[in-house]
């Protein structure tokens, strides 16, 4: 059966009979804007529409989030869209160059009004880094099409060549999925040539493409950057190039029209999944395509499966696709059915009989999580794997807390969980103060199986606070997580302190945590990830909420120097915490551009400052550049910076990020979060009373004095005693005790069959003032099978180190009432 619509080159009906399909204007009301999860537009913006689609893009003076103006696409839904083909897209803007260089257009107009069947508009400006590149852009819809074609001219007005300059476009995905043909939905944090890429929705589908076939694209966890041209720019040159945004129902809907457009012949398939159960067709089944002859190539390498293109069955359980010409196998996927029965086809065929599809009827776990000791259901996160050749579950994306890939994660301890029959190996944790508890349970079909397990909480941190201060959700440009899954995502992971830092965004989580009902477990605070171009992020909270000011009272960073950001900072009324985040960190440090020299802690380049309170040493759970930035903390240290090392998950996902991975454990004299205020724990870091962990939580203390204090002892040896914990799932080997950062003594830890509690006492004779710090780690893959490996934007894989450090303890040597730092 071949499905009609969504034809390409044609205009509709109505447009043949000289009636207009199409139209541009300014949107007047709120009505006029399409429905959205993920509003962009507003009032002012233009709108253009046809009978396909709607599409907003921001007026000139309208920059939405990460934008540096209006002029670029904001939200984009299909006709008539009701829940189901809302806007699930966050932005389009340009990539010039590297991210997140862009357009800054300073005129958006409506070119054509739609009635003679096209609908144009033009946004001018120049390139946001370098006013010599001026920059057009125009984005044209035509009646009776389900796509915008984008058309881009940059002129070089200097006099000097940019070499192989990167001209494209950074799409924010925002509530969408993102797929590409032979990666599938595995497509984040790879790098490839591709057809197409795309993203899936809630009943919409997105896909950008190029007239002339593959183009290289970059993919993060919830963006994509594809290249349309990449050339040398001459003085005085204009280069334009043109590609296309398709929207859709499916993903196979999108890939058959980004297909037909660069030329290739498509051949259609049809088929049918039925219920071995009720042998009746079935409605709402995923139904995938992959590549026969790159199936076991990519399996042999661990790659992602090679999909091509997907889509569900109709209301009578019925589907098609559009593919090129190749050997296929064809699967029906769902969260709660397994497939057994695929097929495989080769196209073209001369007889193209419906191919035949069987899942089987569902399968349910009802599951509790509670305390070993109390019995209390506890918040928690579960991970799913399959074992005896049932495959690991895929409930859905990365963003959704009932369901992202193999995890759930529940706010009340307990729930219903769909997924195919099998057998599975449960785990369930909840961050780094409880041990994991396992079961290995087989899910029979159409009928639902209960499993208890039970956490101990091992590890002791009386009095700590456990932090995570580096956190988005979908307030930030490059999240889709919702604010209610970030915090359900917190409460699982055991974090108890969230401060949410959009990029440029201000979102208090208060309200949310008390509209979840999380108050026990968690407590948080307003915050904002300061995201400036080219001279790095910072974070600070707690911040004023104002929603009648941009990013709803954000502090506005243009046109400033870091100096004179952070003291704009400082001068907040709600005196926030300030941290460099990343500092080494590619185009994202704030260090590196600067020229800082952690020797003697000067930079070579104006503006720079180190008016802040911490910075961050642990960036999530690959520590690629940790060397580095015990190098750049120790030299401010050494120079007498009372700077504290923090540590954030920098999460944007549930699954690839996970939240409270890196986290902080802060002295605040309670573990309870309805005690805790943001201003006791802002003056706790301030003072050094921090631990940052990546796993083992580790305190020390010299002559009985705890981390943050100075100690002021002129004469003899001082006793310095250790303490290593580490739940069951957490495995660590080392521990380190530096002094003026040079690792003056080691011990190797046991491995115990269960927690860690460890404790280890050394004595030192310093012959100046010292700082001394704890560092505690392990091996790699040493948090498996709870933290899943870490993958880079260049393609490596990680698995993460359990790693620990403390905050310094000071000693003044001399008595003097003071630390004198080594370095002057």
């Amino acid at each position: 059966m071949r499905r009609l619509g969504w034809t390409l080159g044609v205009l509709a009906i109505a447009v043949s009979l000289g009636v207009a399909q199409v139209r541009a204007f300014i949107a007047e009301a709120p009505t006029d804007l399409p429905p959205t999860r993920r509003a962009g537009g507003r009032v002012g913006d233009i709108v253009l529409r046809n009978e396909h689609l709607t599409v907003v893009i921001s007026a000139a003076r309208h920059a939405h989030r990460s934008a540096a103006s209006g002029g670029n696409i904001v939200d984009v839904a299909l006709a008539n869209a009701q829940t189901r083909g809302a806007d699930a897209l966050d932005q389009i803007t340009l990539f010039l160059g590297r991210y997140p260089r862009q357009g800054r257009y300073e005129r958006v107009r409506i070119a054509q009004d739609g009635r003679d069947g096209v609908a144009e508009v033009v946004a001018e400006g120049v390139d946001s880094e370098d006013g010599s590149l001026r920059v057009t852009t125009v984005y044209r819809l035509e009646a009776g099409k389900p796509l915008v074609l984008i058309r881009t001219t940059v002129v070089n007005t200097a006099d000097r060549v940019l070499e192989r300059f990167d001209m494209g476009d950074a799409i924010q995905w925002g509530n969408a999925r993102a797929f590409a043909p032979l990666f599938g939905f595995g497509v984040q944090r790879r790098t490839a040539m591709l057809d197409w890429v795309g993203a899936e929705g809630y009943g919409i589908a997105y896909a950008w493409c190029t007239p002339r076939g593959p183009a290289r694209i970059i993919n993060g966890l919830g963006w994509s950057d594809p290249i349309a041209v990449t050339v040398d720019l001459l003085p005085r040159q204009a280069i334009t190039y043109e590609r296309y945004f398709i929207v859709a129902p499916t993903l196979a809907a999108v890939a058959r029209i980004a297909w037909t457009l660069q030329g290739k012949q498509l051949h259609a398939i049809a088929g049918v999944v039925r219920s071995r159960v009720t042998r009746k067709p079935v409605a709402g089944i995923r139904v995938v395509t992959e590549r026969a002859e790159t199936q076991r190539a990519r399996k042999a390498k661990q790659e992602p499966e090679p999909l091509m293109a997907t889509t569900h069955t109709d209301a009578t359980g019925r589907f098609t696709f559009w593919l090129p010409a190749g050997t296929y196998r064809f699967r029906a996927m769902h969260a709660a059915r397994l497939s057994l029965r695929d097929a495989c086809v080769t196209l073209p065929t001369l007889k193209a009989r419906p191919i035949s599809l069987l899942v089987s009827g569902a399968g349910v776990v009802l599951f509790e999580v509670r305390d070993a000791d109390t019995n209390d259901l506890l918040p928690a996160r579960l991970t799913f794997f399959g074992v005896n050749g049932t495959a690991t579950p895929d409930f859905g994306p990365n963003f959704l807390a009932a369901g992202a890939e193999n995890y759930v994660l529940t706010a009340t301890g307990q729930g219903t969980r769909p997924i195919p029959p099998g057998r599975y190996r449960v785990y369930a944790s909840r961050g780094l103060e409880y041990d994991a508890a396992t079961a290995e349970v087989h899910v029979p079909e159409q009928k639902p199986v209960r499993i208890v397990l039970r956490l101990k909480r091992s590890v002791d941190t009386t009095g700590w606070i456990s932090a995570d201060f580096h956190i988005h959700c979908s307030n930030s440009f490059d999240s889709a997580v919702s604010p209610e899954d970030r915090l359900i995502s917190c409460a699982a992971e055991g974090v108890e302190f969230a401060a949410v830092t959009d990029h440029d965004f201000v979102t208090d989580p208060l309200p949310f945590i008390r509209q979840l009902k999380l108050q026990r477990w968690l407590t948080g605070v307003a915050g904002q990830e300061i995201t400036t171009r080219g001279m790095g992020h910072y974070n600070a909270f707690p911040l004023p909420v104002d929603p009648t000011k941009p990013g709803n009272g954000a502090v506005q960073w243009q046109g400033k120097t870091p100096a004179q950001i952070f003291t704009e900072v400082r001068n907040l009324p709600t005196q926030p915490l300030l941290i460099v985040n990343h500092p080494r960190f590619g185009a994202l440090a704030y260090f590196t551009p600067f020229g800082f020299d952690p020797q003697t802690c000067a930079a070579t380049k104006a503006g720079f400052s180190l008016n802040f309170d911490a910075m961050e040493l642990f960036n999530g759970k690959a520590q690629t550049d940790l060397n580095t930035l015990f190098r750049d903390w120790f030299g401010l240290l050494n120079h007498g910076y009372r700077i504290a090392a923090t540590a954030g998950s920098d999460s944007h996902t549930l699954t690839h990020d996970e939240v409270g991975y890196a986290r902080n454990f802060v002295f605040v004299g309670t573990d309870d979060p309805q005690q805790v205020t943001a201003t006791a724990l802002v003056q706790a870091v301030k003072q050094g009373r921090v631990v940052v962990s990546l796993g083992p939580f580790v305190t020390f203390s010299v002559e009985g004095h705890p981390i943050g204090a100075l100690v002021s002892k002129p004469q003899g040896d001082l006793t310095v005693q250790v303490r290593v914990q580490a739940p069951n799932w957490v495995a660590v080997d080392e521990v380190e005790l530096i002094a003026n950062g040079i690792a003056i003594k080691r011990w190797q830890l046991p491995r115990p069959a269960s927690a860690l509690d460890w404790r280890g006492t050394a004595k030192v004779r310093p012959r100046r003032d010292t700082w001394y710090v704890v560092f505690v780690r392990g091996r790699e893959g040493g948090l498996k099978p709870i933290l899943r490996p870490f993958r880079t934007f260049e393609g490596t894989t990680y698995r993460v180190v359990p790693m620990a450090v403390t905050n310094p303890i000071w000693v003044d040597r001399d008595g003097n009432g003071q630390f004198d730092p080594p370095q002057k």
